[in-house]
């Protein structure tokens, strides 16, 4: 791929600045160069020079979490006592069971603090569900086979 963006790069502004036979030409070296397809190769020509991975720049923003760190493991923790539930029935028990676990002491973790607490009560479901994705998939079984009866 990189000889690829190499040879477009090279040929690009000639390819803009030629006649239609120049062109013509000009693709057939692209492809019998590359090995790519005629319209891959227009396109490549035509589209400007690709910058180089090293330093094409990632224009997403990155937002910061909304929740510390001490929250996502007191919500990991209080998400396995109540026997790995959904985000929705996580967000309904969470008032109801989070106060009888600290009184019980099952939330007595160093991560347990108080603004953990309040931030496990305000998150949403989706947020819940999206915080305990990787440790849905560490606690997923894989490959488990269950065979028949021999009653079936």
């Amino acid at each position: 791929m990189a000889a690829r963006r190499h040879v477009t790069n090279k040929l690009c502004t000639a390819y803009t600045r030629a006649s239609k036979a120049d062109k013509s030409r000009i693709l057939d070296e692209v492809i019998a160069t590359t090995g790519m397809g005629r319209s891959t190769a227009r396109r490549m020509l035509t589209g400007g020079v690709l910058p180089h991975p090293t330093e094409q720049l990632d224009q997403r923003r990155l937002r910061p979490k909304g929740f510390s760190d001490d929250a996502r493991l007191l919500l990991e923790h209080v998400w396995t006592l109540m026997g790995f539930p959904c985000g929705k029935y996580v967000k309904v028990m969470v008032p109801l069971c989070l106060p009888t676990m600290v009184e019980a002491g099952d939330v007595d973790k160093p991560f347990a603090t108080a603004e953990a607490l309040a931030a496990v009560g305000a998150m949403s479901a989706a947020t819940i569900d999206r915080y305990l994705q990787p440790a849905r998939h560490r606690v997923q079984s894989v490959g488990i086979c269950f065979p028949r009866s021999s009653e079936d």
